[in-house]
């Protein structure tokens, strides 16, 4: 088709099963003799659990502050001392307390301490039949809690963020609208056709105050849009890249330029992202290339390693060797390139999208043109 119009550190380590596939345990008990009747119970399990134990807390917090365990199982008495001293409100991991008194206040008091479970040591050891499962489910539980910890952190974290940065941009516009009104004064009150130099500093000064608004409001727009979660929806890529032909076409007719693509795929990806990326890398892939030389540009995509890997491609002036990385930062433009309308934030916004979406992008130069490759997900079955 054609368009001509177109993170926290504590001593002890984080869970280690999404690292090995293993749960490893360490379990606190003064009595060998059910420490080796855990270990071989827990272990023969049909869950992947791997048991390490020792007999007291001290030995336990040197074990805890190498980091790598899932769960701590630790006997309620040991000999002078009680297991609940391993017990924090804020630990890492789940803490389960065995013990063989069979007192409510005990377990009321394990669980105030921090503990994630209770289990009683009966005389027959039926204990030992609920172990592999009672871990299971505290592991599960308690890192679902650290999820939702996080998520929440973040969540308030971006909220956080946006505040700031509309706080940030209504105090940086107000001297700017000020510059810009008192040079609005001096224009219309000051003969500048008799003072070429007055005349000069005036239009570099409110050049001036415009970039410095267009810069203002253009972060703003990174930080607000570029830190929301996609909303992942099924897209036609072609339909979003005629939208961005149609979007672009008071650039693409003055310069008579020609945007081609064939088949393009539908992808799992947010709208409004996505019409952010399109509309930006076809008005780059435009605007770089010379007056009086109309702008080619060829889209594609190819599908590898179960994503669609778009290319768009165009005839514009080489990015400097030696600097496709750079075009990538946040208010970055290459001393070549500097005719451009653009203030430094559209690629580096490109790159955000992308990585929202679990690809990437990078750009390549040669003598015939640039190309700019980034992939995405597609449809699933």
């Amino acid at each position: 088709m054609r368009g001509r119009l177109g993170e926290r550190t504590d001593i002890i380590d984080r869970p280690a099963t999404a690292r090995r596939g293993t749960y490893r345990i360490l379990y606190v008990d003064d009595d060998p003799v059910d420490r080796e009747a855990v270990k071989r119970c827990v272990e023969r399990d049909r869950l992947p659990f791997q048991v390490v134990t020792c007999a007291d807390v001290a030995s336990a917090r040197q074990l805890l502050a190498a980091g790598g365990f899932d769960a701590v199982l630790v006997d309620r008495l040991l000999d002078g001392e009680s297991g609940t001293d391993l017990l924090t409100d804020d630990s890492p991991i789940p803490m389960i307390v065995l013990t063989g008194h069979t007192e409510l206040e005990h377990a009321v008091e394990a669980m105030r301490l921090g503990a994630a479970d209770y289990l009683i040591k009966d005389p027959k050891r039926l204990y030992l039949d609920l172990l592999g499962t009672t871990l299971k489910n505290s592991i599960d539980r308690w890192q679902l809690r650290e999820h939702r910890a996080q998520n929440e952190q973040l969540r308030m974290a971006n909220f956080e963020l946006d505040k700031f940065s509309s706080l940030v941009a209504a105090a940086l516009t107000n001297p700017v609208e000020l510059i810009e009104h008192h040079c609005r004064l001096l224009r219309s009150s000051t003969n500048l056709e008799s003072d070429p130099f007055a005349k000069s500093c005036l239009g570099t000064t409110m050049r001036s105050a415009q970039r410095m608004r267009a810069l203002v409001v253009g972060l703003h727009r990174y930080a607000r849009d570029c830190q929301a979660r996609p909303k992942l929806e099924i897209l036609d890529s072609a339909s979003l890249l005629a939208r961005s032909v149609t979007n672009l076409n008071e650039l693409i007719e003055p310069r008579q330029a020609t945007v081609r693509y064939g088949d393009l795929p539908h992808i799992l990806a947010d709208e409004g992202q996505m019409q952010i990326l399109f509309d930006h890398l076809i008005r780059n892939a435009i605007e770089f290339v010379e007056e009086g030389k109309a702008p080619e540009v060829r889209v594609k995509a190819t599908f590898e390693e179960d994503r669609w890997r778009f290319e768009i491609r165009d005839n514009a002036r080489p990015i400097p060797e030696g600097q496709v990385d750079k075009i990538f930062d946040v208010f970055c433009r290459l001393k070549p390139l500097v005719n451009s309308s653009g203030i430094g934030i559209g690629l580096a916004m490109c790159r955000r999208i992308v990585r929202s979406h679990g690809g990437r992008i990078h750009a390549t130069g040669s003598e015939n043109g640039n190309s700019f490759v980034f992939d995405l997900p597609p449809v699933p079955d």
